[in-house]
């Protein structure tokens, strides 16, 4: 096994596991997820709460990581490790000495994310396999969340709609567009709806899409019913699959979490 020499770099990590992947393109895939803690953004429907926060967890070097997921994988026989959180960009310092020893040793990587962080996204992208990004609608952003990031948000592009609804969502939404110009191709990207998601929101969310045709998929994800928020009525996914059948050039599939159906984390 290829080790890490000299490590200095820790990042908090609430947990180390094997399960299926329970949701989009990789649907099924058995896989050794890394949970970071910390995030810079707060979803309503958020499924992993307790790793938001970055002081949650244990603190492990790369090597201490390498090591867990080296004996899982000997385990269980997979060579899929999945960046998950919180927001795992958030600690590209130990992910710039983590993900060249996982594929030294000839793991293949999912990069799961808010898409939010271009430039630690860039710094990585040529090791990342597969990158799942979440484009985050404004109606689901906690209205009283400031967006934290250690670069100041950056207005919305004169060519995109801007929605209606969180006060940061625009920013979000130029965010998203620059960290989809690092790597369309490896990229499918995730929708999560609920019942407070709107028609003019999710058209912003399409024109962005149409901009980076070489997407690879589209996922429309009907959110897992929890902390109060709800999936969208049938008659409300038939007209967002609808529109975005009509919009885009990207294949996009209505797919929703697996994992609470399969009983696994």
């Amino acid at each position: 096994m290829e080790t890490a020499h000299a490590i200095k770099t820790t990042a908090k990590i609430q947990e180390i596991f094997h399960s299926l992947q329970g949701e989009g393109l990789l649907l099924g895939t058995p896989m050794i997820f890394v949970r970071f803690c910390g995030c810079n953004l707060r979803c309503l429907w958020c499924d992993e709460p307790a790793a938001l926060e970055p002081g949650s967890g244990t603190a492990m070097s790369a090597q201490e990581a390498l090591e867990k997921i080296s004996k899982i994988a000997s385990l269980r026989q997979t060579n899929w490790v999945s960046l998950t959180g919180g927001e795992p960009l958030l600690h590209i310092g130990f992910l710039k000495e983590l993900v060249p020893l996982l594929k030294k040793n000839n793991f293949k990587i999912l990069l799961e994310t808010n898409g939010t962080l271009a430039g630690a996204c860039k710094a990585l992208e040529p090791l990342i396999d597969v990158i799942s990004m979440d484009i985050k609608l404004p109606s689901s952003l906690d209205i009283n969340w400031k967006f934290n990031s250690s670069a100041p948000l950056l207005p919305p592009s004169a060519k995109l709609r801007v929605p209606a609804g969180h006060p940061e969502g625009a920013g979000v939404l130029e965010r998203h567009r620059q960290f989809l110009a690092v790597a369309p191709a490896k990229t499918y990207i995730k929708i999560v709806l609920t019942e407070a998601s709107n028609e003019e929101e999710f058209l912003a969310a399409c024109d962005l899409l149409k901009v980076f045709p070489g997407i690879r998929f589209v996922v429309l994800q009907p959110a897992t019913q929890a902390n109060g928020q709800k999936p969208p009525k049938p008659e409300q996914l038939k007209n967002f699959l609808d529109s975005a059948w009509q919009r885009l050039p990207q294949p996009v599939r209505l797919i929703p979490q697996y994992h609470p159906f399969w009983k696994l984390r």
